[in-house]
């Protein structure tokens, strides 16, 4: 509405995954601090706030300055809802599922949004959206705080030092510096990628279209683009059961077939040097293949990107009890810290991929931009693959684990699976029934 340019669009799109990072970690101690159910509705309540402002906005700075308060309220949320999932959903698989889910309803959103968004722009102006996602977001900060009491957030029932089995237990948090090993930094990276390649899309996928199949209408150009997050809403809750225990080699399979999606895209794209009389603009090969590349990022963005939480909260909860000498897996220290980690990667590679991404397109062209994000990622897969295959193995018996009453000799019996420790078995088992606080 105010003629910005393409590039100043593109900055203000970053802004809000920009400030994510930046709020990232402040907002961790702000959880640590206060809890998850109150962080959650601090974050929730500045999000109505920034989103009817950015509504009411009409400058390019002020659009700006409430993008960033937007993704400075997303990051408390984030990181609450996650350790809110860890500290609800604790039996076996249980966190893997819950966690799918959570990326089912978040793409279905990605899905659903624009259109009704798009829609109350045509009937109720510009600020029709913006002012019915504020009310969405007071009611859900009303639901939080009625249903505050009933979150599995219970000081009563963390393990304090001079309870008994706190000596077994971890109850303080965990640093960036220990939870930071080299293979939580791939899996990051894996996230980075992930968003990063939707990132530099969504600025010029639109146009890519319109250059590979012809003059297609916007209708035709939104339902393609709506393909690349319903297909992943379809498969995140499916996908989790593939290769159990062997998560990382997941990742990095979703990661060749986004790089197989640049790799299309790129090659397709008139920009591009692999364009050939076969791929004229509209033909039935160019229809075919965009279809094809849509289908492979749905099914490539569920499996590179729906078991990386869960895995990072399982390599980085034993390198921590292996640090501190603990006999069981550091769960509850590393929930709120990995979190945080998590969401700041995720948010960096959106930003990036909206920024670097976009510039270089304008530099070299989308098909030569595309064609080295898929040298990127393919690298980077072979990469997390090699370092899944060389990392040491444990081969010690398990341990037993209680887990709210319930025990079992699995090994790690959470919401992460069986895992390998070097440790000999306790006789009596491991309480581990602290809940996120213990973080």
């Amino acid at each position: 509405t105010t003629g910005a340019s393409t590039s100043t669009v593109g900055f203000i799109f970053a802004a809000l995954p920009s400030a994510a990072f930046v709020a990232s970690f402040p907002t961790a101690c702000l959880v640590k601090s206060c809890g998850p159910p109150l962080a959650l509705s601090v974050g929730l309540l500045l999000l109505a706030v920034s989103t009817l402002g950015f509504g009411l906005s009409r400058s390019v700075l002020g659009w700006l300055a409430w993008r960033c308060v937007q993704g400075a309220a997303t990051a408390p949320i984030y990181t609450s809802v996650n350790c809110i999932l860890a500290a609800t959903f604790r039996g076996p698989g249980e966190f893997e599922q819950a966690s799918a889910w959570q990326a089912t309803v978040v793409y279905l959103g990605y899905t659903l949004g624009p259109i009704f968004g798009g829609s109350l722009f045509q009937f109720g102006g510009f600020l029709a959206p913006f002012a019915l996602s504020a009310i969405c977001h007071l009611l859900f900060v009303l639901l939080t705080d009625g249903l505050g009491d009933t979150l599995p957030y219970d000081k009563d029932e963390v393990l304090l030092p001079g309870d008994s089995d706190s000596s077994l237990a971890s109850s303080t948090s965990a640093t960036l510096w220990e939870v930071c090993s080299p293979r939580v930094v791939l899996l990051v990276g894996a996230a980075f990628l992930v968003q990063g390649m939707y990132g530099t899309l969504d600025p010029s996928i639109a146009t890519h279209f319109r250059a590979c199949l012809g003059d297609v209408s916007s209708a035709i150009v939104g339902m393609l683009i709506s393909l690349m997050t319903f297909i992943p809403a379809l498969l995140a809750a499916p996908v989790v059961l593939l290769l159990p225990g062997a998560q990382a080699y997941l990742i990095a399979v979703g990661l060749c077939l986004m790089a197989l999606v640049a790799l299309i895209f790129g090659g397709s794209d008139p920009s591009g040097p692999m364009v050939t009389s076969d791929l004229d603009v509209g033909s039935r090969v160019q229809w075919v293949s965009q279809l094809f590349a849509l289908v492979l990022i749905g099914v490539g963005t569920a499996m590179a990107w729906t078991p990386v939480l869960p895995e990072m909260l399982k390599v980085s909860a034993v390198r921590v009890a292996e640090l501190r000498g603990e006999a069981s897996p550091a769960l509850d220290a590393v929930t709120i810290p990995i979190s945080a980690v998590f969401n700041a990667g995720a948010a960096m590679g959106e930003a990036a991929g909206s920024v670097l991404g976009g510039r270089l397109v304008e530099v070299v062209g989308f098909g030569n931009a595309l064609l080295l994000l898929a040298v990127v990622c393919s690298a980077f897969a072979f990469l997390l693959a090699i370092s899944e295959l060389m990392k040491s193995q444990h081969p010690g018996d398990f341990i037993a684990v209680k887990h709210r009453g319930r025990s079992s000799s699995t090994g790690f019996p959470s919401q992460y699976g069986s895992l390998d420790l070097p440790y000999p078995p306790h006789p009596e088992g491991i309480n581990i029934t602290s809940t996120c606080e213990s973080c």
